[in-house]
């Protein structure tokens, strides 16, 4: 595995191209009218998106991919009438797909379905609009996230946005964080998701008020023949939405089998406590591990599965060796830097941006050209911060004004990164 390092010049270039993150706040409008006001935004990376798919899949593949969106679509509407679901989270699924449903709406897909389409059917029907927004849902992410119990017994989490497939300008016509109404069963009014134009919120990262937040970290699968399962992406929006009510290990085992699968990070204030872990799912395999109360403790996630994860599901990781290898030396370093960070005084918090600004490893280091957004988040007994920045880290850490071109939220008397 290379050990090269990348050039800042690159970095700011990169960081320069993607511009501000833009943040919609539409905590006043109800969810699925907030989602139908997101659909529209990204209207036109959406319908390109699309376009480029029927251009670039055989006709027989996207019909293969397009009838399995639709059994996940139907597998999703059957989880909302199962009794064995909670209230609380068949509400939250349903809320899910009426919001999927107005972000469609949002985003014209009707219109795509009926002008694009043309002549392709699905089992016999035409394409509606739900098959072309679960089509969507299935896409998978990059990235990387780590936990830190600190020493207030707060949690620290760091996470990368990657998109090795796209370059700049490509995904991504804007960085967006976008707010909208929790559950009313939430500790917290609303949640806030970084988005990719293509998905709905919930993968990538976010947190939902000053007591919640994950980030997420997806596995490179092989199709499974077990069935159709819900989209992982539906998984970690309810989690999100819910924002702690329910530890996300329950949601993953109420909602499974699941479509493709999640490494799920998460930190949630519980009566003055911070409790946090890693939830890795896929199908019906749901494997959780909880962050150490030791100041000190800390876990760190890659797109690939744990040992435990492969052991419980055989076969079903479809890892590149040459992304096997970059992700190893990846850790390998990570582990190497935690190891030191940890054994340092002063704010590790600061020391994490150090951390994110590593330019060593190539297209893995910490800190490449694939990033598109950094997130540093600290819950702790007596308060929260959260910061967005955009593209990878520079190591250069933002007083309490605010970042440049990022997003702060900073709530109560958190210290500061």
């Amino acid at each position: 595995m290379s050990e090269q390092t990348i050039s800042p010049s690159v970095l700011e270039h990169v960081r320069a191209a993607l511009g501000h993150v833009v943040h919609m706040d539409l905590g006043e409008m109800d969810t699925p009218s907030a989602h139908h006001r997101l659909g529209s935004d990204v209207r036109g990376q959406v319908q390109a998106f699309v376009k480029a798919r029927l251009v670039t899949r055989p006709a027989d593949e996207l019909r293969a991919e397009l009838a399995r969106a639709r059994r996940c679509a139907g597998e999703t509407h059957r989880r909302v009438g199962s009794a064995s679901l909670p209230q609380a989270v068949r509400q939250a699924l349903e809320a899910y797909l009426a919001s999927l449903d107005s972000w469609a709406e949002g985003a014209c897909l009707e219109d795509l379905a009926r002008d694009v389409m043309g002549d392709l059917r699905i089992d016999g029907g035409v394409v509606q609009p739900l098959d072309l927004a679960f089509l969507l849902q299935t896409e998978t992410i990059g990235c990387q996230t780590g936990l830190l119990r600190d020493r207030d017994g707060g949690v620290l989490v760091w996470h990368t946005e990657e998109d090795r497939e796209m370059a700049v300008g490509g995904r991504f016509d804007r960085l967006r964080l976008f707010t909208c109404r929790a559950s009313p069963e939430s500790p917290s009014a609303s949640m806030t998701g970084f988005v990719y134009p293509d998905l709905m919120p919930g993968p990538a990262f976010g947190w939902c008020g000053p007591g919640y937040a994950h980030a997420v970290d997806a596995f490179y699968l092989r199709l499974s023949d077990d069935g159709p399962g819900i989209p992982a992406n539906a998984v970690t929006w309810v989690c999100l939405y819910l924002g702690g009510a329910l530890p996300p290990s329950q949601v993953v085992r109420w909602l499974a089998p699941v479509q493709s699968g999640y490494a799920l990070s998460s930190l949630c204030r519980t009566n003055g406590r911070i409790e946090a872990g890693v939830v890795e799912f896929l199908g019906d395999t749901c494997l959780e591990s909880e962050l150490g109360p030791t100041p000190g403790a800390w876990t760190f996630t890659v797109n690939m599965l744990s040992p435990q994860a492969v052991a419980a599901a055989p076969g079903r990781e479809d890892l590149p060796p040459e992304v096997r290898s970059g992700q190893v030396a990846r850790v390998e370093r990570v582990h190497r830097a935690m190891n030191v960070l940890t054994e340092v005084p002063g704010d590790w918090g600061q020391a994490l941006h150090r951390l994110l600004a590593f330019r060593v490893g190539g297209d893995f280091a910490t800190s490449n050209p694939s990033v598109k957004a950094t997130f540093v988040g600290r819950v702790a007994p007596q308060g929260t911060s959260y910061q967005v920045d955009p593209g990878p880290g520079l190591g250069r850490s933002a007083g309490a004004g605010g970042t440049e071109r990022g997003f702060r939220l900073v709530t109560q008397e958190s210290s500061s990164f």
